[in-house]
């Protein structure tokens, strides 16, 4: 099943190309610009709950800006059978199940996170109202993610699924109640497969217990989660085929399919076929033939890679990588390295909020400095800064926890670039970091770009955990002519090393490290004339 767009045509309602286009580029989103995005109710700050709890409040969530589509798909993408939903519905109702003691601005922040994960920079989700109220009035706290245990054909039956991110390969603690510690478990389960609701389990040999007899699991028997799983797979949809360019075509597929099949190149691949939900599509064009091609564009074919949403454009910040098709063994190189970088980039977001610190242990607060001012403005969660050059990045940040954490800043760019935003730096128990300097936005790479805090708990005499080593250089638009630590570090090592042989990674370790993943989105753009 293919993706499709909810949308009304443009045209249909009398707008012009040109007017669309001078829309997106007046639209913002969140806080940015030199202006605050108006809300789309028209709601003051009175109206929308801010100033009390007497009127009582409201909030608004939109999948979209007015000048974007929304789209929907089968999901989740890895069940050949899953239901048609629409993305914001389906992230949202997934981030609900995981945990409802949240507010509406930590779920907003949960929504954008998802999407950073899934390499989605478009459409971009808006939310208005009393953010910091709680998610239809329950009490914010840490959600216990588990179980009642019901036997059924032989396997143990759950009420949760991949909502839940209850995932093949995900390992549930047996408890005799809920109330009981995860170090009380009598044994372990593996969940063998789900659906968006639903998991099927059978026992499993871990964490040092050998695999239940299936009547020993007791009646009233709880299954919490001990391991929870990471897919790092990165899936390609093929591309169709193009009028006069089959060879560009069968070419760029093939050298795709060459790279799925040799199990040399580092990282986990799945080829769809054309149309497919997928994390990267792939176009074979001619640039000259694009719309807003500038006068002697490229006329040879080129091999384009395409986020989910299939969109291409040529403006600065959005436009696409891309590569040449003449030179099949060229091409096959370059697609290789350029999939490898694709997909560590994205490796990094899929692993936002997954943490395993408790709510309130570690803070992290990005705030912008604007160019030519000295206030500085945190950026609040469900909010998308745009950044011009000469605005400028404040981190800051509370260790709360009993044990030191290291912070590392990552920035990826709009091409795919990793690099380190600032030394490595040590909190220790209840330390403090304040409002520190981390870059300006300069002429460049400009787009949607990620801001990414990665806290992971240390050893008190152990040396600072420096990322650096995940650093990697973008990939480009085409032109003329050793043994893995246990835990969250683990994880982070495999990013780096983009295992072939795995398909999901355990991130809930109790043997391991803690640790935690805060994606922030922004968009760094021209500035304005």
């Amino acid at each position: 099943m293919e993706e499709k767009e909810r949308k009304i045509s443009p045209e249909s309602l009398g707008f012009t190309p040109e007017m669309m286009a001078e829309a997106r580029g007046e639209a913002t989103r969140g806080m940015g610009g030199d202006a605050e995005r108006e809300n789309a109710l028209g709601l003051s700050g009175e109206d929308q709950g801010a100033g009390g709890t007497e009127r009582g409040g409201m909030v608004a969530f939109f999948a979209a800006q007015t000048v974007e589509t929304t789209p929907e798909f089968p999901q989740p993408v890895t069940d050949p059978s899953g239901k048609i939903f629409g993305l914001f519905t389906y992230t949202l109702m997934s981030k609900l199940a995981e945990n409802p003691q949240v507010t509406y601005r930590q779920l907003s922040q949960s929504i954008l996170q998802a999407y950073s994960g899934l390499n989605r920079t478009k459409p971009t989700p808006l939310f208005e109202g009393d953010l910091d109220a709680p998610v239809f009035g329950m009490e914010p706290g840490d959600a216990v993610l588990q179980w009642k245990v019901a036997m059924k054909d032989g396997v143990v039956a759950l009420a949760a699924g991949m909502l839940h991110r209850v995932e093949p390969g995900t390992k549930l603690a047996v408890l005799k109640s809920p109330l009981d510690s995860i170090d009380d478990a009598i044994g372990y389960l593996e969940v063998r497969s789900a659906t968006n609701l639903t998991s099927q389990a059978l026992p499993a040999a871990f964490a040092g217990h050998s695999a239940l007899r299936m009547e020993e699991i007791p009646d009233g028997a709880y299954a919490r989660i001990a391991e929870m799983a990471v897919n790092f797979e990165l899936a390609v949809a093929k591309a169709p085929d193009a009028d006069g360019l089959s060879e560009d075509v069968a070419r760029a597929n093939a050298a795709l399919e060459a790279i799925a099949a040799d199990g040399k190149t580092p990282l986990k691949l799945r080829v769809v076929e054309p149309g497919a939900p997928a994390d990267i599509r792939f176009a074979v064009m001619r640039e000259s033939d694009l719309p807003g091609a500038a006068a002697g564009a490229s006329t040879e074919a080129a091999l384009w890679l395409l986020p989910p949403s299939g969109e291409i454009s040529l403006e600065t910040g959005r436009r696409p990588p891309s590569m040449f098709t003449s030179d099949a063994e060229k091409l096959g190189a370059k697609l290789s390295d350029d999939l490898v970088v694709i997909s560590r980039a994205m490796n990094l977001s899929r692993l936002a909020g997954a943490s395993d610190f408790r709510r309130g242990d570690v803070s992290v607060t990005f705030s912008i400095q604007r160019a030519n001012e000295e206030e500085l403005t945190p950026i609040e969660a469900g909010n998308v800064p745009v950044l011009h050059p000469g605005d400028s990045i404040f981190v800051s940040a509370k260790n709360e926890s009993r044990k030191p954490v290291d912070l590392n800043v990552l920035y990826v760019g709009s091409d795919y670039t990793i690099s380190s935003a600032e030394a490595p730096i040590r909190l220790h128990e209840r330390d403090e970091l304040p409002d520190t300097g981390l870059f300006t936005v300069s002429e460049g790479s400009f787009g949607n770009e990620r801001l990414i805090a990665v806290l992971s708990e240390a050893e008190q005499q152990s040396s600072t955990l420096d990322l650096g080593y995940l650093a990697q250089k973008g990939v480009r638009q085409a032109t003329r002519s050793a043994a893995a630590p246990e835990g969250f570090a683990g994880l982070l090592d495999d990013i780096a090393k983009a295992p072939a042989t795995r398909d999901v990674k355990r991130f809930l370790d109790k043997r391991g490290s803690k640790g935690a993943v805060l994606v922030f989105p922004m968009e760094t753009s021209p500035a304005a004339n």
